[in-house]
């Protein structure tokens, strides 16, 4: 395994652990309100591991350059890459959901504590 397989490898074991927490926020929260009302991030989360996949078997084909199987592989694959591509900046689009949130009651001074956890979920999943 060369070196640049190793460091995918590393980072996609990082990446995993980070959509494990994401996803794990995302449980914790709908069951202790008994709703899934952002089940849409972890929709959006699994496609965008689809281009990052393909990217990953793309860079282990392309380890391969003696071949023109393999060479003409990479063509449909990074169509494939380029069609699902779009969704994974699309997850910062969901910061929208916020803008009528209020993080504080400025009259009392009260600390809202649902969403900052929102917050914080929302930011683990993109």
């Amino acid at each position: 395994m060369n070196m640049k397989a190793r460091l995918e490898a590393k980072r996609m074991v990082i990446f995993l652990l980070l959509s494990a927490f994401a996803f794990t926020l995302y449980l914790l929260r709908s069951n202790v309100l008994g709703e899934r009302m952002y089940f849409f991030m972890a929709i959006n989360l699994f496609l965008a591991w689809i281009p990052y996949a393909i990217s990953c078997a793309m860079l282990l084909i392309s380890n391969f350059k003696e071949s023109k199987i393999c060479t003409l592989s990479l063509l449909p694959l990074g169509a494939l890459w380029l069609l699902f591509f779009p969704n994974a900046p699309y997850l910062f689009t969901n910061y929208v959901h916020f803008s009528g949130i209020a993080f504080f009651q400025w009259g009392s001074m009260d600390f809202m504590l649902q969403p900052w956890y929102d917050f914080i979920l929302f930011t683990s999943f993109i």
